[in-house]
């Protein structure tokens, strides 16, 4: 993506996204805080917990309890026990359905929007005729997309854009 001089992906995000009630020096210190309370969940250098627990992780924790590291750590243990069961920690995540037939979901990313943001596109009409799709196979596949959307955010980028085409939904969806 092409950006004007002096211009950065950071500078098109929303503005709700940034603390407005700490200083600098007050978000530095509680990110200090946090880091320390969740270098347990850490585990392995380079394993799945520690390159999910990444500095924008950390801030964006810190800023969903609006600056309360002891909350923030809190979440970020629920978080990585959830990953950590529903099988999101693995290094890698395979969808079962779309190894044994690819194009069976219809969710993918297709680029990024103005501000950087992943755009992930979904309509259930491209679904081939006559599949069977199990909940839990759809949640797979949704984690994998937004897992690997995530690896693609530029620094400061946190949100992702859901473009979704109902065209097609029935039933059988449900």
């Amino acid at each position: 993506m092409v950006w004007p001089d002096g211009v950065k992906p950071q500078d098109y995000i929303n503005d709700r996204d940034w603390v407005t009630w700490m200083t600098q020096e007050e978000e530095e210190a509680a990110i200090l805080q946090l880091k320390e309370l969740v270098a347990d969940l850490r585990g392995e250098k380079g394993g799945p917990a520690d390159l999910f627990l990444s500095d924008m992780t950390l801030y964006r924790y810190l800023r969903a309890r609006k600056g309360d590291s002891e909350a923030a750590a809190s979440m970020l243990e629920e978080t990585i026990a959830w990953r950590q069961a529903s099988g999101v920690a693995q290094d890698r995540i395979d969808c079962p359905m779309c190894c044994e037939r690819p194009g069976t979901h219809t969710w993918r990313q297709i680029g990024f929007d103005r501000r950087a943001m992943p755009v992930i596109y979904s309509c259930a009409r491209q679904e081939p005729p006559g599949t069977k799709v199990l909940p839990q196979d759809s949640n797979m596949h949704m984690l994998y997309a937004l897992e690997e959307a995530i690896k693609t955010m530029e620094p400061g980028v946190t949100q992702w854009v859901w473009a979704l085409d109902m065209s097609g939904f029935g039933m059988r969806h449900a």
